[in-house]
């Protein structure tokens, strides 16, 4: 038997909210006084001969903004059908599944991806238990065959690369070219380039940065290094070595703009017009320069770090 029933019934208490138009009219028609005009008697003698049909219209809008009232809180009660029926004898739940490396960020005791799961395995629950013929599919946002860029094995050392990353390379070339001081600069300056250093010299035993596979840390990694020769040598200062200076880093860069998904989305061109047309405080002529002209299809050769 089909049922009708709401996500959020204790909304429907703002129901007689649908009154509010009626007592409004009502209102209107008592606030007026009668006052005797001549130019005022000839349009009422008018009006007289089309009261039944302004009456007619005056009741339509009362009654559309009364409906109109009722449709807007049983909407934000949210309806739904239950039961079987014609309508809703069987339905299709699919739910999308963001399992990207962002989603492995810890929240609380647990990460954001385990509570989707969990999520997930609750909703499945509910429908075997209340809509037993209902089909579900569960639809992952990553691509079929994609790396698994969060492996738990080494979440740990993940997180630990990821925040030297983030802190002297990611933010270091911010902090080096937003610098307000000499020494505030030459401190991130400095960090900075021991950080590469140290980069450069761990990948030149291995593939990525940590073995075979990249990981969420490459991913952390490959966006300031592919905007690094093109605008932070120049535009924020950081102008010790280029990337194309260092052997392996080079290579590394190139390795993964060459895999799915890093060249394909890395627009050079925009890059450079983003920052050198929009932080004017730095740029004032905001002239955006052509180079450099290095190709990043070149064979990088890395493969034989692998296994």
């Amino acid at each position: 038997m089909l049922a009708l029933a709401f996500l959020n019934p204790l909304l429907l208490w703002g129901l007689p909210l649908a009154a509010v138009p009626i007592v409004i009219h009502l209102l209107n028609r008592r606030r007026f006084q009668r006052v005797p005009w001549a130019a005022m008697e000839y349009l009422l003698a008018a009006m007289k001969r089309n009261r039944k049909r302004m009456r007619m219209e005056q009741w339509l809008v009362l009654l559309l903004r009364t409906l109109a009232v009722l449709l807007l809180i049983s909407l934000v009660a949210r309806p739904q059908l239950t039961g079987s029926g014609l309508i809703g004898a069987r339905a299709h739940h699919v739910v999308l599944l963001d399992d990207s490396a962002s989603m492995w960020q810890r929240s609380g005791s647990t990460t954001l991806h385990d509570k989707a799961r969990e999520q997930i395995r609750q909703l499945a629950d509910y429908l075997s238990i209340n809509r037993g013929g209902d089909l579900f599919s569960l639809v992952r946002t990553s691509r079929p065959g994609s790396p698994d860029l969060y492996p738990p094995a080494q979440r740990r050392e993940i997180e630990a690369v990821g925040a030297l990353v983030f802190s002297t390379v990611n933010n270091g070339v911010y902090k080096a070219g937003m610098a307000a001081t000499q020494a505030q600069y030459e401190e991130a300056f400095d960090a900075l380039f021991t950080t590469l250093a140290a980069l450069e010299e761990r990948l030149s035993r291995r593939r990525f940065l940590l073995g075979d596979q990249p990981t969420e840390a490459d991913i952390r990694l490959y966006p300031t290094l592919a905007r690094f020769d093109a605008v932070y040598y120049l535009h924020f200062k950081c102008n010790l070595r280029r990337l194309v200076d260092y052997q392996s880093l080079w290579g590394y860069a190139r390795d993964l703009f060459q895999r799915p998904g890093f060249g394909e989305t890395t627009d050079f061109g925009q890059i450079k017009r983003h920052y050198y047309q929009s932080q004017a405080w730095i740029n004032p002529s905001r002239i955006v320069p052509k180079g450099p002209f290095v190709s990043w299809l070149e064979p990088h050769g890395r493969d034989r770090l692998s296994g």
